[in-house]
């Protein structure tokens, strides 16, 4: 049981990310439809669950605190406005206004990562400041609700906001003419990345932490207070790097660690939390703090 244990720290991440995208891909170029994909989620939602419990970051962020239900409703409003936009991909093909842009020639792999990489890149930005303007924070609160992190809650986002980081992310990738295939394998490794991020599994990614943005350095955006105020990127921790947001240290974090550190009572029912951004203003307490770099 230890040597499993040590194998599956090691190889959860590139199991989740190389193994499940790479499935994903072989769906779209097989064209196996959209049920296929949905067998894949529910596989992959299993399987980092149960690692979770195999060898959990923090044995306590496995029991429910009342807040499985909430952050299902969430899962499944997030994730079907997802799809949603790329079934109507082809009727806002409008806005596509420099298609010669996008790299048709190349293949379908490095077609995904471009997309990825633009799509991290704005909405990185766009994480960045919902922490530093108001309008934005009394939106994105609701992800920093949670006081424990497991993989369900990565998509815990109020459904405005989420059309708002939609809108910034996927923008400029409409723009220049995304094809459907290309959009749908990056939903996909949306939904897996943000298991990944908020996995309470004690994954181990070593110098790849460097490059992706992994739970091991995503927790710490959960921290209460401008101490949170680090790692914002989806994919690529190297924007941190750039943006100087970038921040680790080897500490397991405590359920009273995260959360909203001016908001202790912030509403925890999901339709509490639709409301909450349209009543009393929320305090942003969290401000950039004197971190030291990862």
């Amino acid at each position: 049981m230890k040597n499993l244990r040590s194998l599956l720290r090691v190889t959860f991440f590139p199991v989740m990310f190389i193994g499940f995208n790479g499935l994903s891909i072989w769906i779209a170029n097989e064209a196996l439809g959209f049920g296929s994909t949905l067998l894949l989620m529910f596989i992959a939602l299993i399987t980092s669950f149960m690692v979770e419990i195999i060898i959990p970051y923090n044995a306590d962020w496995n029991e429910s605190q009342g807040d499985t239900k909430r952050d299902i409703f969430h899962f499944f409003t997030n994730e079907t406005m997802n799809y949603a936009g790329i079934f109507l991909l082809p009727f806002l093909s409008v806005f596509t206004l420099y298609p010669e842009v996008w790299p048709k020639e190349w293949p379908f792999l490095l077609q995904l990562i471009f997309a990825i990489v633009i799509f991290d890149l704005a909405t990185t930005l766009f994480h960045y400041f919902s922490h530093k303007k108001p309008i934005l924070w009394k939106f994105h609160a609701v992800h920093h609700a949670p006081a424990r992190l497991y993989g369900l809650n990565g998509i815990m986002k109020h459904p405005l906001f989420q059309v708002m980081d939609s809108l910034v992310a996927v923008g400029p990738l409409l723009v220049i003419g995304i094809p459907q295939e290309v959009a749908h394998c990056l939903v996909f490794a949306i939904f897996i990345q943000l298991l990944i991020q908020h996995s309470n599994a004690d994954m181990s990614t070593g110098p790849l932490r460097f490059l992706f943005a992994t739970a091991e350095l995503h927790r710490f955006h959960h921290l209460k207070g401008k101490a949170g105020d680090v790692n914002f990127a989806l994919f690529l921790s190297v924007w941190d790097r750039i943006l100087g947001t970038a921040y680790y240290e080897d500490r397991v974090l405590t359920e009273g660690d995260l959360g909203i550190g001016s908001e202790p009572n912030y509403p925890k029912g999901y339709l509490q939390q639709l409301k909450k951004p349209f009543g009393k203003k929320i305090t942003m307490d969290n401000e950039m703090g004197d971190l030291n770099a990862a």
